[in-house]
């Protein structure tokens, strides 16, 4: 009887870290609700959907907030590059998928909507933020 309770419990909390797993380079990210530069609120997926270009995620951690003079200055640096910017802020009791554990991170998605690079603990700005496209 113990050890199928101590089974379930293993199961449970596998099953629980597993919902916490970072994004993963070369797997979908996650369809994210997401800021745009100009303040609109847009979903990962239609966003790709509707520009077709790569975009770089920005994700703060919990309480941190971007300046809207960096996140434009980011976004016209993408811009230059034929890349998009959106910011993935986070939201008090609603974990986002496969941010929480590396936030704050930089992530490129592919057009595809594929995650292609991963720079966890960090916020990459400037000629940084370039390098990184």
């Amino acid at each position: 009887m113990l050890s199928i309770r101590c089974c379930m419990l293993a199961i449970a909390a596998a099953l629980a870290g597993a919902a916490q797993l970072p994004v993963r380079l070369g797997a979908p990210a996650p369809d994210w609700q997401a800021v745009a530069p100009s303040g609109q609120s847009v979903s990962l997926s239609g966003h790709l959907r509707q520009h077709k270009r790569e975009t770089v995620i920005l994700a703060p951690r919990q309480g941190e907030t971007l300046p809207a003079a960096a996140v434009e200055d980011a976004a016209k640096r993408m811009a230059a590059h034929n890349a998009d910017l959106l910011v993935v802020p986070p939201k008090p009791g609603a974990p986002r998928e496969g941010i929480e554990p590396l936030a704050p991170a930089t992530v490129l998605v592919d057009s595809g909507g594929v995650v292609r690079r991963v720079e966890p603990g960090r916020l990459l700005e400037g000629k940084d933020l370039e390098e990184f496209l």
